[in-house]
């Protein structure tokens, strides 16, 4: 038959061991007999109230498994879960719904979702400055690689420790830049884009240097004179001017 489990006090499943449905929902904490099979072949809904408001499953004893077969449709959301054992071949999907992974769980396939965020140490900072830009994964339990994009292209990329890393920098051109950290997700997390960071980054000027290829020179001898501009980025014309004095 179908059993609903809709109150707002903590309750305990005992006794009954095949469902035709099974829905339990609401903020309170729901605790399974330890070692006790639960057969679902109709449909599984357990859903929290919110994300602040999760619908907490248990065993009756911590660390025994709580064991539950799902035979057909499941409806997941909003759970805190901790030493259940889905016997059934197909794996309970929680990406994106909020179900968080409190241990001891196995053949439910627990993804975080991620959000990213990412700042500079100077912003405007002049053409040449050495930036270190950070990138941060929230939740704190992500870890992997997250990849510093420029409108799009890859300028580094960051190992995270404890959700965070950093990247220094100080190739970036004079002008605006749209930055963002691509985390790549793992097993367990999500992947995300940051908002966008406008770095920008304005003009120090430049010096230029001139030298001769001989110096002194012989009359008539070919003489190259090269001109060196202190920017990498420099473009356009450089005149040479003869100084005739009186």
């Amino acid at each position: 038959g179908t059993v609903i489990l809709d109150s707002t006090s903590a309750q305990t499943l005992t006794g009954y061991t095949s469902f035709g449905n099974l829905t339990a929902t609401g903020s309170r904490t729901l605790t399974f007999a330890a070692g006790t099979t639960q057969t679902i072949t109709g449909t599984l809904r357990l859903q929290g109230a919110s994300l602040a408001a999760l619908l907490t499953l248990r065993s009756s004893q911590t660390g025994t498994q709580w064991k539950l077969d799902p035979q057909s449709t499941r409806t997941v959301q909003y759970l805190d879960v901790k030493d259940s054992n889905n016997t059934n071949a197909t794996a309970i999907p929680t990406t994106g719904l909020n179900v968080t992974n409190s241990g001891n769980n196995t053949n439910w396939t627990f993804i975080l979702t991620t959000t990213g965020a990412l700042t500079s140490s100077l912003n405007p900072a002049t053409y040449g400055s050495l930036l270190l830009l950070t990138a941060q994964v929230f939740p704190a339990t992500a870890t992997g690689t997250v990849t510093v994009k420029d409108s799009g292209t890859s300028i580094g990329s960051i190992t995270l420790g404890h959700a965070s890393g950093s990247l220094n920098i100080s190739s970036l051109t004079v002008g605006s830049h749209t930055l963002t950290a691509v985390y790549a997700g793992n097993s367990t997390h999500s992947g995300s884009t940051s908002p966008a960071l406008v770095q920008v980054i304005t003009s120090t000027g430049s010096i230029t240097t001139l030298t001769s290829s001989a110096n002194p020179a012989e009359e008539n001898q070919v003489i190259t004179f090269t001109a060196t501009i202190s920017r990498s980025d420099a473009t356009g014309t450089t005149g040479f001017f003869r100084l005739v004095r009186p």
